[in-house]
């Protein structure tokens, strides 16, 4: 069985291209954003924001600490959209496949 959840934020403080540049170049700064809920965000394999890199990511979910290790499996600036993939991690445990589509339209800030 197949699940899907989406969810929409209007942005108030950042340009669609900013937002979209943060999760693209700069999602290591979750820590310093979310230090509550982010302990670390370490590139494992490939560049930064380049379609293949593989992070690791230590986060905090109700009080219990968890891992994913995940892959960006798309990039399509046109359309600020980033595609990311689990491979490994607590996330397994539930799900047999588990991806993430970060969608940034123009729609809401400029």
């Amino acid at each position: 069985m197949t699940q899907k959840l989406e969810a929409t934020a209007e942005l108030k403080h950042a340009s669609a291209d900013k937002f979209y540049g943060f999760f693209k170049n700069n999602m290591n700064d979750l820590i310093n954003v979310f230090p509550a809920s982010f302990k670390i965000v370490q590139l494992l394999e490939g560049e930064e924001g380049s379609f293949g890199c593989v992070k690791l990511w230590n986060y905090v979910i109700e009080g219990i600490p968890m891992i994913v290790k995940a892959k960006v499996e798309a990039i399509d600036d046109d359309k600020r959209s980033l595609t990311f993939v689990a491979m490994d991690g607590d996330i397994m445990q539930m799900y047999k496949s588990f991806k993430a589509i970060l969608n940034v339209n123009h729609g809401f800030a400029n």
